[in-house]
Order: C-alpha cells, then structure tokens, then sequence
C-alpha cells in the first residue's frame, strides 16, 4: 500500500485514521475477548443476576402501553418473566426489529397481514437497513496458504498450536487492514480493506475454502447509502425474517467499491506481492470496463457482518427510538444495540456496539437516579 502512496499506520484507531496495518483485534491471549467475557463473566454470581443461555424470545408482553416481561422457551417449556422497572431489548439489528414486530410494534399492514395485534404502528421497524458493501479481489499465490491447512490434519496441528501457546490460524482470520480515500480531496477515507492469506468462496450451503493457494484483500465502502429491509414471514418466532440488503441499490455504493477494487488489484499487482503473486484469480483480468466491474460486484457483492439501523434513533417519522434508546409509543422498553444506529459508521461495529451499551447504561441509572431523588423528595 505504501508503493501506491498509502502510509503505514499501526494507529488506525485514532486521528488520522489513513494508512494500512496489521489489524486491531479484541482478544486476550489469543482468545476473542467478547462482550459477554468483558462485561458478564466477572459479574456473573451476583445474586441479583440470572443469565439465561439456549433460550428463545417469543415476544415482549404489555400492560397497556407498558412492557411488563418477557415470554420465552426454554428447557423445552414456555415461561413468562415479569419486570416492574424497564425492558432492555439488545438482541441485534436482526433480532430486535423481529422481536418488536412479534410484539405488535411495526407497520401496520405488516403485522395485520401475519395476524399480530397492533399495539402501535412503527413503519420504521425492520426498514433503514445498512452493511458496508464488499467484494473479493483475489490473486493466486506460489506459496501454501490456509486453503491447503483446511483439512483434518491440519486443524489437528492448529487446533494444538492454540492449546500450547494461543497462536497460529485458531485466533485470526483477516491480518491486515487498510483505511484509504480514493479520491484525495475526501475528508476521511471512505475504503476499508481486509487482507487474508487465504480465499474462501460464499455457497449456498455457506463458505467452503478455495483449494488452490490464494490470497484476498477485499474492499468495503464505508459510509454506505444503500438502504435494505427486514420482514416478518410469519408470526412464528422460530421462523427467520425476511432479509433484503438491496447491496449496491445507490450509485454511490457502485462508484466507491469499483474504485476500491480497482486499487485493490493495484496492490496485488505491486513489487512486495511480485514474488508471490502467480495471476489474478478475481475478478479475472477480463475485467476492466466500468461495465465489466459492475457486473461482477453484482455476482459477488456481500455485506461485512456489520448490519445495523432496523430500529432507527431519531425524532422523524421513521424514527423507532427515541434519542434516549426508549421504544416510541410505548413506555418501560428500550432497544440498546446496533440497530438504534441511524447512519452506518465507518468501521466495524465491534466498538460502536460496545459504546451503545455503555451509552445505554448510562441513561437508564439516570433514570433510575432521578426516580430515587423524585421519591426522597415526596
């Protein structure tokens, strides 16, 4: 990336955020050092505290207009939890919008149509949805990658590299990433890459490594205006919804990742990958009219495992929750995850998630807060 006039920057994180480097991950000791790690397990034995794990929410139950529990299965059995205080809903940008829908808060001819009783019309539930559109730009290699450890003896080996000393293929997956403008008079970058030694191919059936030696430095555009949905199929909470990214759907999307992919195949194709590189695996170098890139990103567009905005933050129409995380239109449930998101940001959702649920707890103790000082005063 330097050769192509991008710089190194091992600080990525902070300002300026332009250059390449080995990625920043969450973890401890080779292991992924999770939400539920960091923020669970060393309060877990509280005795205020009952964390269920393997259950399934059927719906959020009302008193009127107030959240009064939860109905769920678990241990092969419906049960029913009651709250005198405040609902938090933290379930995903999948999750959260369907849960609300089950619950009888979304568009009305929606939830009419699968038989679910309104409690209130919120067309903005499921709508608003966003991911950072990617392709794959590829290149064969002259040297063993992942793709030829994908077996059983070679999950053997790494599975013991990890169980000796935390290393190895067990505990990554992208190595390296990029934050680049593609045009210089942008403000920030609107490109991010994530190198890989390896290359796998999305299936229908899920994600199979390449068998050939290959590597993959993939593009994303990172403030993405393309806009999908989320729909119920049926009032079964066991069913999944119905999901439409509608990836590429704005121009603007279209002209971003062309050029990110473009200055991605720059990269393979210069002096520090020459020893390495043996041909161009995708897009194949018959690609290389504006035409000729867009019909391939259409084939093999995906999203970066970074959907949010289906229960949009904000004081419009479309608006799901207030600027206080509090459902509109009823009162006691709050949504505190990354579908509150109104404007996908441009960086992976990790941190930001995080930060919603710091956010998020500090609102409620001040609720929690004024309500003890309102009582002393009475």
């Amino acid at each position: 990336m330097k050769e192509l006039g991008y710089p190194h920057n091992p600080a990525y994180n902070a300002e300026p955020t332009d250059g390449a480097a080995i990625i920043h991950v969450t973890q401890h000791m080779g292991t992924r050092f999770s939400a539920a790690r960091g923020y669970l397990d060393p309060i877990k034995k509280r005795s205020n505290l009952r964390i269920v794990t393997g259950a399934v929410v059927r719906r959020i139950l009302f008193v009127g207009r107030r959240a009064s529990g939860v109905e769920f299965d678990a241990g092969g059995k419906t049960q029913v939890e009651r709250c005198a205080g405040e609902i938090v809903l933290s379930a995903s940008a999948v999750n959260s919008p369907k849960l609300l829908m089950l619950s009888g808060i979304g568009p009305q001819e929606q939830l009419q149509a699968h038989g679910i009783d309104v409690l209130h019309n919120s067309p903005g539930v499921g709508r608003n949805l966003q991911e950072h559109a990617s392709t794959q730009v590829k290149a064969y290699v002259n040297i063993k990658t992942a793709n030829q450890e994908f077996n059983l003896l070679g999950k053997l080996k790494y599975g013991a590299q990890f169980l000796l000393d935390r290393s190895g293929y067990a505990t990554y997956t992208y190595t390296g990433v990029g934050l680049i403008r593609t045009r210089p008079e942008l403000e920030y970058p609107d490109i991010q890459y994530h190198f890989g030694a390896f290359s796998a191919n999305y299936t229908h059936d899920g994600i199979e490594m390449q068998k050939e030696a290959a590597i993959n430095l993939q593009p994303n555009v990172n403030s993405s205006r393309s806009r999908g949905y989320l729909e119920l199929r049926s009032s079964d909470p066991y069913e999944q919804p119905k999901i439409q990214l509608n990836l590429l759907s704005d121009r603007y999307d279209i002209e971003t990742l062309m050029a990110g992919g473009r200055i991605a195949r720059a990269a393979l194709n210069s002096k520090a990958f020459a020893p390495y590189v043996t041909g161009e695996l995708k897009p194949g170098t018959n690609v290389q009219t504006d035409d000729e890139w867009i019909a391939y990103m259409r084939e093999n567009a995906s999203g970066s495992y970074h959907p949010c905005g289906t229960c949009k933050m904000g004081i419009d129409p479309m608006a799901v929750v207030t600027p206080d995380l509090k459902v509109i239109g009823v009162e006691g449930l709050r949504v505190v995850d990354s579908s509150i998101i109104p404007q996908i940001p441009s960086c992976n959702l990790n941190a930001i998630s995080m930060a919603i649920g710091e956010k998020g707890a500090d609102l409620i103790l001040q609720r929690q807060a004024a309500h003890a000082t309102a009582w002393f005063d009475g």
